[in-house]
Order: structure tokens, then C-alpha cells, then sequence
């Protein structure tokens, strides 16, 4: 069950955000502050954080900033009553999933929170599912403690960094397509 951390200084919107967030099946924290709420990001893992943008002492914008340095991939919704495009700008530059405007319809925002908590969880299969591509293709792939076989992947990691073409040479069943693999995966180009 994904875990969500409200943020709004006005006690009847942080309530009916909790109230509906719950409603929905979330875990849901709230606070009424942009440092309390930094505290929690720090010490929690949040799927979700729903900040208001004007708080008094530490506004939306910190509470995004922060949420982003503890956990670049979290999705972060702004809301605020005195919207202008030059807020939104700002924080989609900062990384903010979206913006939305109050007075909101709540089922606009719920279908919102499942859309960026369904992003967030393709980023993070997807980051599973590359890390096991590199595993099964990559350096971690060969096998060897030879003083020889630990040179030769220190030099696949480095000539993998360049453009440069490399020729693989060598008797069959030495490993060469072991070795262009693990080249290719750990390369800028292996998409």
C-alpha cells in the first residue's frame, strides 16, 4: 500500500486530502509545516508527496527541492490557490510531477496520485529490470580472479565509456561475445 505525506498549513484542506487519500486505500501522513514535513521526507519513504506551494517559513518549493534530494524518482504534486505559470515553470524545472490549481475536484486529484504513483513504479521496474540485464550481461558476468581477467575488465570499463570500435580477438570459446556484451551493456549506446 503506497504511502503518501500531505502537506498544507490550512487544517481543512490537509484533513479532507487525508480523508480522501485514505478513502482511496493510501497510507497517509500529515503535517502542517514545510520543515516538519522535510523531517518526515528524511526519516520515511514517501511514494508521494501533495504539497500546497504558500506555506509560512518553508513553502512547497523547499518541500519539493527536499523530497527530491532524499529520493530523485519520488513524484511531487504542487497545489496552490494563487497559481501563476511562472509557479509551475519553476517547479516543473525543479522536477514537480504536476501542478494543480484549488479549488480542485477531487476525483481530478486522485486520478492524478494513481497516474504518479503508477509512473513511479514503471521507473523503478524499469530500473530493476536494467540493473538484472547488466548483471546477466555485464562485467558481474565473467568470471575470473587471474590477474590477466582483472585487467581485462578494468579495460572493458574504460574502452565502454568511449566510441572508439574495439576488435575482440581470440580462439573459439575463449569468450569474446562475453566480452562484446558486457562491452555493449555498460556503453552509452546500449539502448
Amino acid at each position: 500500500m503506497p504511502t503518501i505525506l500531505v502537506v498544507d498549513d490550512k487544517d481543512s484542506m490537509r484533513n479532507m486530502l487525508s480523508e480522501t487519500l485514505s478513502g482511496e486505500g493510501y497510507r497517509v501522513d500529515a503535517t502542517s509545516d514545510g520543515k516538519r514535513a522535510l523531517d518526515l521526507i528524511r526519516n520515511k519513504a514517501y511514494d508521494l508527496v501533495l504539497t500546497d506551494l504558500k506555506m509560512p517559513d518553508t513553502d512547497g518549493l523547499a518541500v519539493l527541492s527536499g523530497a527530491k534530494e532524499v529520493d530523485n524518482e519520488t513524484p511531487v504534486i504542487l497545489m496552490t490557490a494563487y497559481g501563476t505559470i511562472e509557479d509551475a515553470v519553476q517547479a516543473m524545472k525543479l522536477g514537480a510531477y504536476d501542478f494543480i490549481t484549488k479549488p480542485f475536484d477531487t476525483e481530478h486529484l486522485c486520478v492524478l496520485v494513481n497516474r504518479a504513483l503508477e509512473n513511479r513504479r514503471m521507473v523503478a521496474e524499469n530500473t530493476l529490470l536494467r540493473e538484472e540485464l547488466l548483471a546477466d550481461h555485464g562485467v558481474a558476468n565473467i568470471i575470473g580472479k587471474n590477474e590477466k581477467m582483472i585487467e581485462l575488465c578494468g579495460l572493458i570499463q574504460k574502452v565502454a565509456k568511449s566510441d572508439a570500435s574495439v576488435l575482440l580477438q581470440g580462439e573459439s570459446g575463449t569468450g569474446k561475445e562475453l566480452f562484446a556484451r558486457a562491452i555493449h551493456q555498460l556503453s552509452n549506446r546500449r539502448e
